[in-house]
């Protein structure tokens, strides 16, 4: 038993959730897309369920039969030529001249929620309420945490347990940090971008619920304590 999924062309962004699928291969056929390769657990996964405007067949004998029908409705395609999806799809990623936070690169990308239960491991918070909480915390409860400045208004703290304040929260999967419930459209291309983003090593790249990012040395962090928040504050 083998599963066909068929689109038409001016569909083809739909797709893009499953280029992470490298066992999928797809064909032109004037103006449809045809995919095989499917297993069945995939082929009733939410990457395609949410494509609109698809037909899903069962293929047996050279015939195509609607998905969860048992009346057959076309034969199977002939003359098809199948390729890898990564061929036929690949990821195009588009620059732009834009300076943001002393960037001077900005690439075109799409964050999508993330449902899955993530920790955070960075706060964005105002300075007068980090500076409001350290005066009475403990040195205990700061000892595991780094922190750096923003802007001259916000700081941004690394680590875990993060503080019970009030801000904006990021996880972190290896040098990406992104806004908590938030992910890469393709998380396939991760890689690629952050060869394509990072001109050195030793970066964070946070990213923005807008697809805008900037980047952090991650040496620019040092251990928050009283005194490293005192001295920050009287050299701003």
């Amino acid at each position: 038993m083998s599963y066909l999924l068929k689109i038409q062309k001016q569909h083809l962004n739909d797709l893009r959730e499953m280029v992470s699928w490298p066992e999928l291969l797809v064909a032109f056929n004037q103006d449809e897309i045809w995919l095989t390769g499917f297993t069945q657990e995939q082929i009733n996964a939410s990457e395609v369920k949410t494509i609109p405007y698809k037909e899903v067949y069962r293929a047996k004998e050279q015939l195509l039969y609607p998905l969860n029908s048992s009346l057959p409705e076309r034969t199977f395609p002939n003359g098809l030529k199948w390729k890898s999806i990564k061929e036929q799809i690949p990821v195009r990623i588009d620059q732009f001249n834009h300076n943001y936070f002393g960037i001077d690169s900005e690439i075109n990308v799409q964050l999508k929620r993330n449902v899955s239960t993530t920790l955070p491991s960075f706060l964005l918070v105002d300075l007068t309420e980090l500076e409001t909480y350290i005066n009475t915390a403990s040195s205990i409860r700061l000892q595991p945490l780094q922190w750096l400045v923003i802007n001259q208004t916000q700081a941004l703290i690394q680590g875990n347990p993060l503080l019970p304040l009030y801000g904006d929260l990021f996880w972190q999967r290896e040098d990406m940090v992104f806004p908590l419930g938030c992910d890469l459209e393709l998380p396939i291309i991760q890689e690629i971008l952050t060869q394509k983003l990072t001109k050195e090593q030793g970066q964070y790249i946070f990213w923005n619920k807008n697809g805008t990012y900037f980047l952090i040395a991650k040496t620019s962090f040092r251990p928050l304590s009283i005194s490293s928040f005192r001295k920050t504050r009287r050299n701003s």
